[in-house]
Formats: structure tokens, sequence, C-alpha cells
């Protein structure tokens, strides 16, 4: 244990509450009981605020980062990339719900059923760790999350299969919410404090729709290149500001795609999707947006102003 880091971990942090100081070093302590600590790794604001914490408490977390075709490839480069910087190790763990959960049968407990085989397969992966390098002996690694506090207020199935997997949530336990990891990361110096949520590709489908990898790969590409396209209107809302590419029924099979002028073409669309943001775009916008659609192959069928955009078909179905 490095104590010049466990120290610096607790010491005030200027402009942020005595409260929320004392849920951090409430954290720190429980990480430090908890450890040796492994950590499953999205890339994801919570689950790099929970390893930045971890690593400057001095506790060397293992990150372990499930990859798929539900998960944009840009976002595991970038959890990789993260890692690096930051000198920890990462355990990468293929996993894929298309094949492992009956997506199309699950209906509203589609996050629990793929919640619970894909932690499954991180802890046989934990188990196994020592080929990873340096890991601790089989069953020694306590597997944690990213889960928050305020995630625990919302409907998420996912959340019962972490409790039967016995994975500890450190944040949430702490009653840190999102906001607070958000302040806190900022305080602390943790990049991208402010990056907005990043659910996985399937929560873009409804309940019971399979989708092919590559109609998720294409979404992935399609909400990456409108993130940049759309980057000065949504930037100023902060980590409100976000869009997502939701596709609201089955995708069709063998229909024409239309062209930038709404003409049938001869090529049909990998995909036929809602636009959704946090922000009214303005006219003009539409045109680009579907300029930028159509060569990946989607079809814009609406642009949908929407404030919460997580949760989109577990509001509707709750």
């Amino acid at each position: 244990m490095n104590s010049h880091n466990t120290i610096a971990s607790t010491n005030p942090l200027p402009g942020v509450a005595a409260s929320l100081q004392a849920q951090y070093a409430g954290l720190v302590q429980r990480l430090h009981a908890l450890a040796p600590l492994a950590i499953a790794f999205s890339g994801g604001l919570d689950s790099r605020f929970l390893a930045f914490t971890a690593a400057r408490a001095g506790l060397a977390p293992l990150l372990v980062h499930a990859h798929g075709p539900h998960v944009p490839q840009h976002e595991t480069l970038a959890a990789q990339e993260w890692a690096t910087r930051h000198n920890l190790r990462l355990l990468q763990v293929y996993f894929t719900p298309l094949e492992a959960v009956d997506l199309a049968n699950s209906g509203t407990q589609r996050c629990y059923h793929c919640k619970k085989t894909l932690f499954a397969v991180l802890q046989q992966a934990l188990a196994n760790a020592e080929a990873a390098g340096g890991a601790p002996g089989q069953g020694a690694y306590t597997l944690c999350d990213g889960t928050n506090a305020s995630d625990i207020k919302t409907f998420r199935p996912g959340l019962k299969a972490l409790q039967e997997a016995g994975i500890i949530s450190p944040l949430a336990e702490a009653g840190l919410e999102k906001n607070s990891v958000r302040v806190l990361g900022q305080a602390l110096g943790l990049e991208w404090a402010q990056q907005p949520a990043t659910p996985c590709l399937l929560t873009r489908f409804p309940y019971g729709v399979v989708p092919s990898c590559s109609q998720l790969a294409t979404l992935a590409e399609g909400e990456k290149q409108l993130a940049a396209l759309l980057h000065p209107l949504l930037e100023p809302l902060g980590p409100e500001g976000g869009l997502r590419l939701r596709c609201p029924h089955a995708q069709p099979g063998g229909q024409e795609q239309p062209d930038a002028h709404g003409q049938a073409g001869d090529v049909p669309p990998l995909l036929v999707a809602e636009l959704h943001t946090s922000v009214p775009l303005p006219a003009k916008w539409e045109e680009k947006v579907r300029a930028a659609l159509l060569p990946l192959g989607i079809a814009l069928a609406g642009l949908v102003c929407q404030t919460a955009l997580s949760g989109y078909y577990d509001i509707k179905s709750s």
C-alpha cells in the first residue's frame, strides 16, 4: 500500500462540501477493506471514478473490461487507453449477449439476464486472472462495479443480478449519486468528469428485438459521427447534452433505402432509426443528420427531443 497516496486521497478538497468529502473518505475506507480489488470497467464515468479513487488510494485495482458487439469499439479503445495512461492492469473479456442471452424472450428483464450471464463470465475470468500477470490467487479478488446511488432509485433489473452474484457497488454503498461523482471527479482531477452516460447498444432497441452484430456496429458508428457533428449544439449542455439513435421496432428486411432526397434507392437500409437528442435541432440540421447517416445504411425515421435519454424503453415498460 502506498501510504502517501492513501493520505492524499483523504486530504480536504477545496470547494467540495464537507458532507460530500465525508462520503468520499468513507468510500476510500471501504475500498481498503475490500482489497484486492477488481473493477468491472466499462470506461464510463462511474467505473473510471471508482478505478481512479482506488488507484489514488494505492490499491492498484485490476480492471476487467467486457467487450463485444453491444459495446461500441471506440469505447473499448478509450477504456484501453485510459487504463494504460493510468498504469492500471486491464483484463479484457469477450462477451456477446446475442449468443449468451435469450434476448427475444427476456422481456423487461433483458438487463437482468444479460448482467447475470456477464458477471458469471467475468468471475470465471478472474478465477484465472494469474494469466493476466501478477494476480493474487484464485478467488482472492473482490469484484466491484460502478453502480451509484442514483442508479438504485430507477428501474434497473440488472441490479438484482449483481446482488445475486455478490458483486459489490462501493459508490452506491457510500451514498454517492451521479452528480456527486461528477463534483468529486472534477475536484480530484479526473479526466472528463462531465462524461454523459454510455449505456450498452441493446438499450436502443425495444424488448424482444434481437439486432445483428452488423446493426450494432452501424448504430455505434452512427452515434459516433453524429456526436461529432452535433457537438456545437450539445456541448453547452454538459453531461445532459447527448443523443441516441433508437430503432423503435423490429428492423425491416429487403426494403428500399431512401436517398438524401427521400427517394427510394437500390440498397436496403441496415437500420431504420429515430434520432433522440437532449436539445431541439434547428430545421437545417435534419438534412445534415440525414446526409451523415445514409452512407452508413441508416434511414432516419424522425427526430425527437427528449431531455431524459437513458432508460427510454424502461420508462415505457415499467
